[in-house]
């Protein structure tokens, strides 16, 4: 097991390799690849990867979703903007994606556009502090102080120390007169920031780079060994869920495709146990051992 970050950077561009080559043509192991190359800082490897795969399913929603990304993060707003939208046709329901559209339709100055998306489209049942934060922004740039005020206020009734919304509901509240009101607000929001760059400096010295870089992979091994079970390479898919768990040892996706399979392993034994007498002597399905279930956590969530 790799244990410097080194050695874990030097296994994700191996397993990113293998993805790509040992499976060409399949959309899901190419995204993973592409995730891995966008992770380790390749971003033009990793939009190739996931032009690759459109090029292989146009309806495959997160490779759109990973070309957006990479363009928004190059500035190429409008190409940004057209795989978000092609993102969300394929994926309405998507939440991250129609943020992350919002902050690209302001940042390119298409304001009456953002707020169409984030008054109309955004889904009733979820609740955002960015979505208020970036439309009390749409708003404010609008001139329209009542509703920005609103907005910034909702974002504050949901999350009281967001410093966006604080700071945004003070320019408002500028612009409408009332400066003592903003002047609180001004110093609150000063108290905050120290306390949030304190926050970030802890957490600078917290980080721990190899941590973070073996979860990732990690989850690129737990999407691997789930597509290879559904292919039936059930060996391949156990050692890839083993792998992962070593480098993250709560990997709750390998944690239940490990149960899952060990069900299997059950199940293909269950024939064989109908033929044994209950005093089958040393038959090794007779063991305690071989009954016993394994004590994974299972988990439905994605990677």
């Amino acid at each position: 097991m790799p244990q410097t970050t080194q050695q874990i950077t030097e296994e994700m561009d191996l397993v990113a390799h293998w993805l790509e080559i040992a499976f060409p043509d399949r959309v899901e192991m190419l995204e993973l690849a592409a995730r891995l190359r966008f992770h380790r800082g390749d971003l033009d490897k990793a939009e190739q990867l996931w032009r690759r795969a459109i090029s292989i399913d146009p309806t495959y929603p997160f490779a759109h979703h990973g070309v957006a990304i990479v363009r928004a993060l190059r500035g190429d707003y409008e190409a940004a903007i057209s795989e978000y939208r092609e993102t969300l046709r394929l994926s309405p329901r998507a939440v991250e994606p129609l943020l992350e559209l919002g902050d690209v339709l302001i940042k390119s100055g298409k304001i009456d556009e953002a707020i169409d998306l984030l008054e109309n489209d955004f889904p009733s049942t979820v609740e955002s502090v960015w979505r208020y934060t970036m439309l009390g922004e749409c708003y404010l740039r609008k001139d329209d102080l009542t509703k920005a005020r609103l907005m910034y206020e909702l974002a504050l009734s949901r999350n009281p120390n967001d410093s966006s919304a604080l700071y945004g509901l003070s320019l408002a509240l500028v612009r409408q007169g009332y400066q003592s009101e903003a002047d609180k607000l001004a110093q609150r929001l000063k108290q905050l920031r120290e306390s949030e760059r304190e926050s970030e400096r802890e957490k600078r010295r917290r980080f721990d780079e190899r941590e973070d870089l073996a979860r990732k992979l990690a989850e690129a091994y737990s999407g691997a060994a789930r597509f290879l079970l559904s292919r039936n390479a059930v060996d391949q898919s156990k050692a890839f869920a083993q792998r992962a768990i070593q480098l993250q040892p709560d990997q709750p996706v390998a944690r239940q495709l490990l149960a899952e399979i060990r069900l299997k392993e059950l199940a293909s034994l269950a024939p064989v146990t109908q033929h044994v007498s209950p005093g089958g002597g040393d038959h090794p399905t007779n063991t305690q051992s071989q009954g016993e279930m394994p004590s994974d956590d299972s988990s439905n969530k994605k990677p």
